[in-house]
């Protein structure tokens, strides 16, 4: 990546603007800071964010988002920092990111960005949130087996006692006849 004073070279405005003192804005990025005009053209961009955006035919990083457009991004974007949350296409998988946008003060229609990428952060989120929904469909199961069982054993109880009175019964009426026939 060229140096600050490299950058305030090419563009002024980013000195007047005085982007380099956010932090916000120069902590947030892994893969680029990069300058784009209204049309989503790059006009200047590190290397690293070079090599994962370069494209055939131009050189347009807005063609890789997938959410939100380049419109809705840059119709977002007044004078304040603007940040987003990004999804872009490299090769077959989908990968994530923070976009940082800010409007240089002194131009009609350059923005700076940096882009910092969180790819790993969103799968673990979605990691958490399958293991979650994997324990509550779990301990439903593990729910509906005791139930079930609870079923059983409660049957099991009223069998017993139904048993239990059946050869109570049985003994009653068999002592009983014992009793009439000895009298007989």
């Amino acid at each position: 990546m060229k140096s600050n004073e490299e950058i305030l070279e090419h563009y002024p405005e980013i000195r007047q603007s005085g982007l380099l003192e956010t932090h916000r804005f120069l902590d947030n990025f892994d893969i680029g800071f990069f300058i784009i005009d209204k049309l989503g053209d790059v006009k200047f961009c590190n290397e690293k964010f070079k090599a994962m955006f370069e494209t055939e035919n131009a050189f347009n990083f807005f063609t890789k988002l997938v959410s939100p457009t380049q419109t809705e991004l840059l119709e977002s974007v007044e004078y304040d920092l603007i940040f987003f949350e990004i999804i872009w296409r490299q090769s077959e998988r989908k990968k994530s990111g923070e976009l940082n946008i800010k409007k240089l003060d002194n131009s009609d229609n350059l923005y700076a960005c940096s882009l910092r990428d969180i790819t790993h952060r969103k799968n673990n989120e979605k990691q958490k949130n399958l293991l979650h929904k994997e324990v509550i469909e779990e301990l439903s199961q593990l729910n509906k087996q005791m139930f079930a069982t609870g079923k059983m054993i409660s049957l099991g109880k009223l069998n017993h006692a139904l048993n239990h009175l059946i050869s109570k019964r049985i003994k009653e009426i068999s002592t009983s006849t014992e009793r009439i026939l000895s009298q007989l």
